[in-house]
């Protein structure tokens, strides 16, 4: 059981981006020598990051600071509300085409390497599962994550009938940031899965036994922070990740 990825979830147009960059470098290496297991999230929905908004600038800013640079990123875009609804119909906002498609200059690859998309919070969410695989067939090169919770289950048991080339995040409080009083058994045995949930500096020693206790033995997972990861503006705070890998370094091992 290794912890392939760190995701720290938050950062935005109030983040500086020559700040973010400074703490990637000062704790990846450190935390793995081998491989990066820090990964970037960003939030986005039409209210956020929609062409000419300053989420939308924050995040190209952030791809022509990073393509120059010899190292490996790891940047994911989650996806809410609107552009959620819609990608589960099968219709991908454009910004979001935008951003699927940077690349790297030296080496080809995605900027972003993973996207989740995180399942509408309304009573009624309709889908369409093989519009959803057109959609991951054109993006083949990205991995996409999907929250499994008691309202995703129907779609996700029903994709996974088709392909088992995504991701998926337990998150039984779907963002909201509370600790589980049982954290999920994984149901497919073929899928990568992260948990999120309430975990920050504060939580994460006591959680992350409880969380390998649901990993498969020899399976690799990632773990997933936002809610404890902000300041008291309720902004992304690099001391509050900063204290939080200092936690995790305690606990963890990490995949190469």
């Amino acid at each position: 059981m290794e912890l392939r990825y760190i995701t720290l979830s938050g950062a935005n147009e109030f983040t500086q981006i020559d700040k973010l960059f400074e703490f990637i470098f000062s704790n990846s290496t450190d935390l793995n020598p081998n491989y990066n297991p820090i990964e970037i999230a960003i939030q986005t929905d039409s209210s956020k990051a929609s062409f000419g908004m300053a989420r939308y600038w924050w995040i190209n800013s952030l791809y022509y600071y990073a393509k120059y640079i010899p190292h490996t990123f790891n940047f994911t875009i989650h996806v809410n509300k609107d552009w959620a609804a819609k990608f589960y119909q099968g219709d991908l906002a454009k910004e979001l085409e935008v951003f699927l498609s940077l690349r790297y200059r030296a080496t080809c690859e995605n900027f972003i390497g993973r996207v989740q998309i995180n399942f509408p919070d309304t009573d009624m969410v309709v889908f369409d599962v093989k519009k959803v695989l057109a959609i991951m067939r054109n993006f083949r090169h990205i991995d996409f994550i999907f929250q499994y919770n008691e309202k995703s289950a129907e779609f996700i048991d029903e994709l996974h009938k088709h392909t088992s080339h995504f991701s998926c995040l337990f998150d039984s409080s779907r963002g909201k940031g509370i600790v589980p009083k049982i954290w999920d058994k994984a149901p497919y045995n073929d899928v990568f899965f992260g948990f999120a949930g309430g975990l920050s500096a504060e939580t994460i020693a006591e959680q992350f036994p409880r969380i390998l206790a649901s990993v498969p033995e020899g399976a690799p997972f990632w773990i997933d922070a936002e809610s404890g990861l902000k300041d008291e503006n309720k902004h992304f705070s690099l001391a509050k990740c900063d204290a939080y890998l200092d936690e995790i370094r305690k606990v963890a091992t990490f995949s190469y």
